[in-house]
This record gives structure tokens, sequence and C-alpha cells, in this order.
């Protein structure tokens, strides 16, 4: 059996001091990892995923899965578009550092908005927030994020709601994200700051 699966779909690329991802902030050998799946939609701007592990478990896949899954190869102009992507990543080191340190204003910023929390960790551009007081139920609680998250987009302002439907180490509660960038500036982190707080007055959530 597999010990460890992880997915790298939202750190490769972001995360870590070349971009390696998880592995590479926490220290941990790539070769610990049995599998290491990831999105190829995010940081490599192409279409499909990626599974990553010894020659053995891909061996595996490859003869076990086709019954299992539908998996084709990836058409070559979305190859050429992930090993660009990678290319792009090696030689300009400078993007993570951009993308680094525009998270962490967007984080800093939001820190200030009140209504609502940051949860998610200072290492990644995903920027969880929570309300900052909690409502009767789950259900009042995503439809007060919903309707954050529907009139940020409509300013301009893209926010995403999330309704977690599985509980693991205990209840998550719905949350907004946003996603910091590389090409984030100042004026754009003022907007997002002045529409939420804006929002959620309307919307009395604060």
């Amino acid at each position: 059996f597999y010990r460890l699966i992880l997915d790298e779909t939202l750190s490769f690329g972001t995360i870590g001091k070349t971009g390696r991802g998880l592995t590479e902030h926490c220290n941990v050998k790539i070769s610990d990892v049995e599998i290491i799946t990831l999105a190829m939609d995010t940081t490599l701007a192409s279409v499909g995923g990626v599974c990553i592990g010894s020659r053995e478990i891909v061996d595996h896949q490859r003869l076990s899965g086709a019954g299992y899954c539908f998996s084709a190869s990836a058409p070559p102009f979305l190859s050429a578009v992930a090993i660009e992507a990678l290319k792009i990543m090696e030689e300009e080191p400078e993007r993570l550092q951009k993308l680094m340190d525009n998270a962490q204003m967007l984080r800093e910023a939001l820190d200030g908005v009140k209504g609502v929390v940051v949860r998610s960790k200072h290492v990644t551009p995903v920027v969880h927030l929570e309300l900052a007081t909690p409502l009767e139920s789950s259900d009042a609680e995503a439809a007060l994020v919903a309707r954050v998250a529907a009139a940020c987009v409509q300013q301009g302002v893209a926010i995403s709601a999330n309704k977690f439907a599985v509980k693991t180490t205990g209840p998550l509660r719905p949350s907004l994200t946003l996603n910091a960038s590389s090409k984030l500036n100042k004026g754009e982190i003022t907007k997002i700051v002045a529409v939420l707080s804006a929002v959620l007055k309307s919307c009395n959530a604060v």
C-alpha cells in the first residue's frame, strides 16, 4: 500500500526556495513521497495532469488504471506549453520571489479587514478567509460567504466561495478564497481591500 499521496497542484511553482513545492519547502526528499500528483492548468498553464512516482508505481498505474479511468496522452502542443512554463520558472526565478512578496502584501492588507480572519498559512499565495463571527449554522455561513463573493466579483474582484463537504480533523467552515499572482500590484491590493470591506459591511458581516 502507499503511505503518502501528495497533491502539489497549488504548491508546485509557488512554494519552496525554487518553487518545487511542499517537498522542497519541508525539506523532504521527493523519493520519500510514493505518489505526487499535480494538475497542469495552474502553474504550468496547460491542460491535463501529472503523476510522479517510482517506476514500479508508474508501471502499476499505467497497466491497472486504464480500466477505471479515462486516460490519454496529452496533445504535443499542451506538453510544449508545460515544458516552456518549466523553462520560464528555471530561467526567471525572480517571478517566484515576486509572487511571494505579493502574497505577503495581500495577507497583511487583508489582516486589517474587519469581519474576516485570514486562516491560510503564510507560505502559500492562496489566501483563505473565514468570517470573524461564526453564524448559527454552516448553511447560514455558506449563504453569506456566497453573497459576499458574488458581490465582490460584480465589482471586479475575483473572490470565490468555498463550502467544504469533506470533514477530516474537524468541521471546515465555509470560506472565501483569493489568489495572489506575480503580476499583482499595490493598487490592485488596495482595491481588493476596499471592495471586500464595503461588501462585508453591506452584507452585515462586520
